[in-house]
């Protein structure tokens, strides 16, 4: 471990002066965390001397097409950015660049604590996310996912929310022959249709509620006839955001996606145990998968269709063949039959159950 003095000049002030602990994982972050008794380091390529190099400025500015902007772009190293190109002969294109870890035990969410999940060099700039000339004519990324599922390379665990990038998705959609005007009122638009679709959702409860106050009606209102467009001066923003504070309790579970384990150990905390979920078939295999299915609820309908009948769980290997090594056997626990229709109920066997 190393020890750097570094002093950061305050103007008008008195200069902060104080050790900095480095080790080969990067510098010690521990102090920055509350309550932590463990030395936690920090690793980033942008501190690592091994990746570092020259910022290749002028090759951008001076690249004439694709090729030479993709020659520049794959010199750059730090930080990590999403690039887009376009040239005067109608080429649009898209690069994401700077050096990022191949990581061959694959990325964790947690300090880590063993040799597996050690840097291995870096990605190739070749296998990163690229883009040029879409058949939709359109680019955007505003920070959101820019990789499919069963992307080879892993590059993070967190995305932004995926409702901007879509916003811009449908704005650049339904505008042709833009002008410089129209792309300054997409940078600056504050249309929320997240939140467009909260209010309306509580002004419906509100008027499905049992006696409202004269103040919640208001409210409902206010929130019914906004257009979901975020001014200040707007009163349905403050009203949705309070409204949300005030009923709704987030649960972060999982980065890149849902960690079921920790949704439903973290509802449990908040004395939530006995859960009901309703979704498709991949929600439903991933609670399989975790163990965490205790019941379940079929309904058979005396209707004939076909073909090409899906099963009721996600592709999970051997799960898609009846009897494969990972099905699960259940037994019926009760039935209902009403107009022809079966109201199955079905639970794991006892010695079978998980524990949310």
């Amino acid at each position: 471990m190393e020890r750097d003095h570094e002093t950061i000049q305050v103007r008008f002030g008195k200069n902060q002066e104080f050790d900095v602990l480095r080790t080969s994982h990067g510098p010690v972050i521990s102090p920055l965390v509350p309550h932590e008794s463990r030395t936690i380091a920090l690793r980033w390529t942008v501190y690592d001397p091994q990746f570092a190099g020259g910022m290749p400025v002028y090759a951008l500015n001076t690249a004439n097409n694709w090729q030479e902007f993709e020659s520049a772009m794959g010199q750059w190293w730090a930080p990590t950015l999403n690039v887009v190109y376009a040239d005067d002969q109608g080429h649009i294109g898209y690069q994401a660049v700077g050096h990022i870890p191949q990581r061959p035990g694959g990325l964790v969410g947690v300090p880590v604590t063993d040799q597996t999940h050690e840097w291995q060099g870096v990605l190739p700039f070749a296998s990163l996310p690229s883009s040029f000339d879409p058949l939709g004519g359109i680019l955007a990324t505003a920070n959101s996912r820019i990789i499919p599922d069963g992307y080879p390379t892993p590059l993070s665990l967190e995305w932004a929310s995926p409702y901007r990038n879509e916003r811009i998705w449908k704005w650049l959609s339904s505008h042709e022959k833009m002008t410089r005007i129209d792309m300054l009122s997409l940078q600056t638009d504050i249309d929320s249709e997240l939140d467009h679709e909260l209010a309306q959702r509580f002004a419906y409860a509100i008027d499905h509620a049992h006696h409202p106050s004269g103040r919640l009606r208001t409210a409902a209102d206010i929130l019914r006839s906004w257009n979901g467009v975020m001014h200040t001066t707007e009163a349905a923003p403050a009203v949705r955001r309070v409204q949300v504070a005030a009923t709704a309790d987030v649960i972060v579970a999982g980065r890149e996606s849902v960690d079921i384990v920790a949704a439903v150990t973290a509802l449990a905390g908040r004395g939530h145990r006995r859960i009901l979920t309703e979704g498709g078939p991949y929600l439903l295999s991933q609670i399989i998968e975790a163990g965490l299915l205790d019941d379940l609820c079929l309904t058979l309908s005396p209707v004939l269709a076909g073909p090409g009948a899906d099963r009721i769980v996600a592709d999970l290997g051997p799960l898609r063949e009846p009897g494969g090594m990972d099905a699960r056997r259940l037994s019926l626990a009760h039935v209902l039959a009403d107009d022809g229709h079966l109201l199955c109920r079905y639970v794991r066997p006892a010695g079978d159950r998980g524990a949310p």
